[in-house]
């Protein structure tokens, strides 16, 4: 996430909705909604733990991140979160109505 301002990042988090939907197709119901958005605020959350002002090897992919990495990966992983509540707001509306 190179540009921060903030139509750069609801762009990106629009981009990830899209992506998602077209991979994933609709969230099917509340508790799926849900499980998708713990696992994206899980992951966010094992990038916090990490001190990077220390060598830091990333949580899921095993290699060693420098903090530039490591800040562009938690931005990612609150992008995607976002993206999946977003997701979640939309598919269930439609489901709900």
């Amino acid at each position: 996430m190179a540009n921060t301002s903030m139509a750069s990042i609801v762009a990106g988090i629009e981009a990830e909705v899209f992506a998602a939907v077209t991979a994933h197709g609709p969230l099917q119901s509340r508790h799926e909604a849900y499980a998708v958005i713990k696992k994206e605020l899980d992951e966010f959350w094992d990038l916090v733990k990490l001190d990077p002002c220390k060598p830091m090897r990333h949580p899921t992919k095993g290699h060693f991140m420098s903090a530039a990495e490591w800040k562009g990966e938690v931005a990612t992983e609150l992008q995607q979160t976002a993206a999946t509540c977003i997701r979640a707001i939309y598919d269930l509306r439609l489901r709900d109505a």
